[in-house]
């Protein structure tokens, strides 16, 4: 039974974060992009209270860089060990006529 509940439990946190990253977003009457990348490592900013996570390069050398707050008393340490390896999904709209991209979206799997 504790199995069932578990595999329940995954399943309902899953719908919800692809409703989430596919639900419609229009910034701008521009599509939105998923990009999925492994986590390569972290880093912590005292000055904007942020973990920063940093994903594998790809195959041009570019890579993502995406902020998240920590959980209340979590140490760069415990943040480390969560997440490096796991996947970072990122959502986005491309400004073309700056070469910018917006983030919309984030999370980590």
């Amino acid at each position: 039974m504790k199995g069932i509940v578990e595999v329940f439990k995954k399943l309902l946190i899953s719908t919800i974060i692809a409703s989430s990253l596919f639900a419609g977003v229009a910034v701008a009457n521009r599509a939105p992009h998923v990009e999925t990348v492994k986590i390569e490592s972290v880093s912590y900013s005292e000055a904007d209270g942020v973990f920063y996570v940093y994903g594998e390069k790809d195959k041009s050398g570019s890579f993502w860089v995406v902020d998240f707050k920590p959980k209340k008393g979590e140490s760069l340490e415990q943040f480390q060990k969560r997440v490096v390896g796991r996947t970072l999904v990122v959502k986005y709209v491309e400004d073309e006529q700056y070469d910018d991209v917006e983030i919309v979206g984030k999370f980590i799997w």
